[in-house]
């Protein structure tokens, strides 16, 4: 099953996954970046059907990955 990404001017580039990308006990949630999805063997990579993104960053709480992910939304929207 092939995904093509559509780029949509108007959606987030940086959005929150609850829980940790990477499997750590620790983080509650992780900044991803939606530009960047995950290929495998040239195809992009699904779980559940959902496209992976390539992750920025896992935090602690909630507010500091909200916070983390508003702040690269500005730096990118007001360089694009």
């Amino acid at each position: 099953m092939g995904f093509k990404l559509v780029e949509d001017k108007n959606a987030l580039r940086y959005i929150l996954k609850e829980g940790s990308t990477s499997n750590h006990c620790c983080f509650e949630w992780t900044v991803v970046d939606t530009h960047k999805p995950i290929y495998i063997g040239g195809d992009i990579y699904t779980k559940d059907g959902e496209i992976q993104f390539e992750s920025i960053c896992e935090c602690f709480t909630y507010e500091d990955a909200e916070r983390i992910s508003a702040a690269l939304e500005f730096q990118y929207r007001s360089h694009n």
